[in-house]
């Protein structure tokens, strides 16, 4: 465990690396689903990060969730053995209402399907299906995989201070091993830190990640996963060169500037004749 402490000494913050958050997760009795809250900072020399949202798509499912595959009827099993909820042929959209779309947190369909189902588009709104997304595929089964394992994410102002944002997702169950959280954590991490600000460093960036049940909660030791991220810097090595390979290549410029400026005189003549010739014809 890392133990972060203020300037007076007094402990303020104990984080856990992955295997002892591990040991700690299993006396949680029932299994719960866990969110992690990543603290980031917003503000970047003196510039406020813009609000970001966007779609990961977990290496395994955290929870089970009701969808509606829209897809031709011979792809129906597919949908259904991959755990689509229910199935709507194309021909069906007009049955597709808000109060039928109430009991599906998730709608997904095949490619073929799709310009039938832009009829829908007011009625669907936000559960509108997009490639961006993955839930709009050539492979129906793909596409329920998708959204059963898609988890949407949006960076909201915290409620303890101005300048940082708060992303809270589910990643994990109480009963998981440690790679399985690691796997979530990096996955999710990946695309947080594609808006970090090309020069702020991971640290200054996330600032912490947080593991929150109904009873309580812990803080993890993510340096393994932010070294991953850490800003590259490019240095240029300059060569050295001694008195004699300096005067060297002087020489050797200075013998190259008379057939240089041969060359300039000898293009220069071309040019003038071949303009003189223009203005006579």
């Amino acid at each position: 465990a890392v133990v972060s402490t203020q300037s007076t000494g007094a402990p303020i913050l104990q984080c856990l690396n992955l295997k002892e958050c591990e040991e700690k997760l299993k006396d949680i009795q029932p299994v719960q689903l866990l969110n992690a809250t990543f603290v980031l900072d917003a503000v970047n020399e003196r510039k406020k990060l813009r609000k970001m949202r966007g779609v990961t798509t977990m290496p395994s499912k955290l929870r089970d969730i009701t969808i509606l595959a829209v897809c031709p009827e011979d792809t129906h099993p597919e949908a259904y053995e991959q755990g689509a909820t229910h199935c709507l042929a194309p021909e069906q959209i007009d049955q597709i209402t808000p109060t039928m779309l109430e009991q599906y947190e998730t709608v997904v369909c095949s490619t073929s399907a799709f310009p039938y189902l832009t009829k829908a588009a007011k009625v669907l709104r936000n559960k509108m299906p997009h490639e961006r997304k993955g839930t709009v595929s050539v492979n129906i089964g793909s596409a329920v995989r998708t959204g059963l394992q898609a988890i949407e994410w949006e960076m909201v102002q915290s409620s303890n201070h101005q300048d940082f944002y708060n992303v809270t997702v589910p990643i994990c169950k109480s009963n998981y091993p440690a790679t399985t959280i690691d796997d979530h954590l990096t996955v999710i991490l990946e695309d947080i830190m594609k808006h970090k600000p090309a020069k702020q460093n991971p640290e200054d960036f996330l600032s912490r990640v947080e593991l929150v049940w109904d009873k309580g909660s812990l803080h993890l030791d993510i340096r393994k996963q932010l070294s991953k991220h850490k800003v590259q810097e490019v240095t240029i090595l300059k060569k050295r060169y001694t008195r004699e390979e300096t005067r060297k290549s002087r020489a050797e410029a200075e013998a190259k500037q008379p057939l240089i400026d041969d060359e300039r005189e000898k293009l220069s003549r071309e040019l003038q004749d071949r303009w003189t010739r223009l203005q006579s014809s």
